[in-house]
């Protein structure tokens, strides 16, 4: 019988730069971003990767960053790809939906790609550059503009009539034999400059009315760009014109989609969000043939549907290959097959069946998890530590999620935490933390009082509201950000009054909730833990629950151990661990260590580290930073794998 082993899982998440509809059928829907180019037959449902001659030349995964489909030739698409090593990059064409490529060699080094809307065939390629044009689908180039044209529209009336420009906006109805300047559309100098500017969008039923929106500004001109009206008060990402209707436009404020029915003078929300904000919405698309069908590509989240008119969205990412940076995991304590993932960029996911299919969670306040935990004493009650440096919680087992507030008031004598049970101090609050929290821990007596950290850590004596932990400035002629990087926490088995932080460098303990710490904390020259790493590097910290003193931290070279509360330390694990990223006490049975390694795989210790035995070789050669086991049977242990997703043992 052979040897158990890590069942891998992951769910799927992209990174969409540009969507398009294929000018044939608006079922077939093609995306591209940093993880190459996608393909979907159906309406974005499933999708599957046609990459294929384009990795191979590129030599790694291409990047995409231009992308346009011919309205009038069903199957004709180019993409645009971007260049490596201070090379060029490369110019693509497909007349059969992707299925094989052409290079086309003499292509412009330009990223903003179009096929006239009006369905002539002519091929536009815009880039600081300038503008050039292509009447043989590509295959030769004419400059039609020196100046930088990075955004730049076509009437679909007729061809000949463009508006281009990056600064200011340029104008030509003769095809680019002459040109007029007509100023930037915002005024001022910003003009269309701005990285968030999306291209100049005639409106397909009238082409006298053009939108333009740059840096969340929204502009409309009604005579063919000759002069414009801006809308104040507008924060849009890209637009998206209704092909029926001139005076219908949707965009995305945030996650929240808005819709106008008057130019853009007032907008509406229609209800539908993206679940997250931050992110970054770069090309929006209608389907021509059913206005209230809309693709938006987003990075990070990959490619997002509505079919409502933007009242719901969806993420569609069935087989879009990409596995998200996994950060986090956490099988719930009263369910082992329901596991929650986090990740840096791509937001939350849960699983009902172990880890086989995966949904994404649209209620978190952030997309980026730096840590999850189940509280053990709440059924179905978790937190995670984000990476915009704030605390979400969730009472439903991860389903919705709500964000914590932070508590200003000040503490007399520098507690956190008050040996009276019945009252709390707190420190005063930062307004914002220059890095994440990250280090989950509870109070193991079951008060409802939490640790958070990773750089400033923060402390809760209700799961509610969060205060930052004070701890005193290092000394002089040594840098305070480096030395009060805290990457992890952990209370001791007595509760609040003691507890510790783990710097990557050494652990620090307080004896007296946080009003002292022992030893100073100081960046030692030498002894303690080894010198601090950066903190996109996982260390962790845990206590065990119910006899004091017991403490592990996790090490370059192993475990380290005390068994005394920190008055002295022993380094376990060398021979066989190397450097512990994830540390892990079981809650069926604490004297059982689990320990996930940078590359050595998951270990198992039965003696408080002393010896260790290895839990399959699946994960060797992969960083496991996190480790979550279910506290029913204690049999189900999951591992956060940044390049792999998650995987998921059965223990004997």
């Amino acid at each position: 019988m052979p040897e158990p082993d890590w069942r891998i899982s992951s769910p799927e998440a992209g990174r969409a730069r540009v969507v398009a509809l294929d000018g044939g059928d608006p079922d077939v829907v093609y995306a591209g971003g940093s993880r190459g180019l996608f393909r979907s037959l159906d309406g974005g449902d499933r999708w599957s990767e046609a990459n294929d001659p384009l990795w191979s030349v590129e030599g790694d995964r291409p990047y995409v960053i231009g992308l346009a489909t011919d309205p009038a030739a069903p199957g004709v698409l180019y993409v645009r790809l971007a260049g490596r090593d201070g090379e060029a990059g490369s110019l693509w064409r497909s007349v059969d939906r992707a299925e094989s490529w052409e290079r086309l060699p003499d292509g412009p080094d330009a990223a903003s790609l179009l096929v006239d809307p009006g369905g002539s065939g002519t091929l536009f390629a815009g880039g600081f550059p300038g503008l050039f044009r292509s009447d043989d689908a590509g295959d030769t180039w004419t400059r039609i503009a020196s100046f930088d044209a990075t955004r730049f529209g076509v009437d679909p009336s007729d061809a000949r009539r463009v508006l281009a420009g990056s600064r200011s906006t340029h104008l030509t109805e003769d095809g680019g034999d002459t040109w007029a300047e007509l100023g930037p559309p915002f005024g001022g100098s910003g003009g269309l400059f701005i990285a968030r500017a999306g291209p100049f969008r005639f409106a397909a039923p009238d082409s006298s009315v053009v939108y333009a929106v740059s840096n969340g500004r929204v502009a409309v001109s009604f005579d063919r760009g000759r002069t414009w009206e801006l809308r104040e008060g507008s924060t849009a990402g890209d637009l998206a014109v209704d092909p029926a209707d001139p005076a219908v436009v949707h965009t995305m404020v945030g996650s929240a989609h808005l819709r106008s029915s008057d130019f853009g003078a007032t907008w509406q929300p229609t209800g539908g969000t993206l679940g997250a904000f931050c992110v970054f919405h770069s090309s929006m698309v209608v389907d021509p043939g059913d206005p209230s069908r809309l693709f938006l590509a987003v990075s990070p989240g990959g490619v997002y549907r509505t079919t409502n008119g933007g009242g719901h969205w969806a993420r569609l990412s069935t087989g879009f290959g990409a596995v998200p940076d996994v950060r986090a995991v956490a099988v719930d304590p009263a369910a082992p097959d329901v596991l929650l993932v986090g990740t840096r960029e791509d937001g939350l996911f849960r699983s009902e069946d172990g880890g086989r299919t995966w949904q994404d969670v649209t209620s978190v306040p952030h997309r980026g998890f730096a840590a999850l935990a189940f509280d053990p004493f709440a059924p179905g009650s978790l937190y995670a530590s984000l990476y915009d440096g704030n605390v979400a919680a969730s009472l439903d087992g991860g389903r919705t999620w709500a964000q914590r507030t932070f508590d200003g008031s000040v503490s007399p004598d520098g507690r956190v935490f008050r040996a009276d049970p019945d009252g709390t101090s707190t420190v005063p609050q930062l307004a914002r933390f220059p890095h994440p929290p990250h280090g989950i821990a509870f109070d193991p007596r079951g008060t409802g009082a939490l640790l958070v950290a990773r750089g400033l850590p923060l402390a809760s004596a209700d799961g509610e509201s969060f205060a930052r932990v004070f701890v005193p400035d290092p000394p002089r002629g040594l840098s305070g950000d480096y030395c009060r990087s805290f990457l992890a926490a952990a209370f001791d088995a007595v509760g609040t009054e003691r507890f510790y932080l783990h710097t990557g460098r050494e652990v620090l303990r307080t004896t007296d909730g946080g009003a002292t710490w022992e030893p100073h904390p100081e960046c030692r020259a030498e002894g303690g833990l080894p010198p601090s790493a950066p903190l996109d590097v996982p260390y962790a910290l845990v206590a065990h629950p119910t006899e004091p003193g017991i403490v592990y931290a996790s090490d370059r070279a192993g475990v380290e151990r005390t068994l005394d509360g920190g008055e002295t330390w022993k380094l376990v694990g060398v021979e066989s661990l190397g450097f512990v990223y994830a540390l892990l006490l079981d809650p069926v049975d604490p004297e059982v260590l689990y320990a996930g390694t940078r590359g050595n795989g998951v270990f198992r210790s039965r003696d408080r580290g002393e010896t260790w035995e290895k839990l399959g070789a699946a994960l060797d050669g992969h960083p496991v930073i996190g480790l979550s086991v279910d506290a029913v049977t204690g049999r189900t242990l999951a591992a956060a794998v940044p390049d792999v997703g998650v995987a998921v043992f059965a223990l004997p």
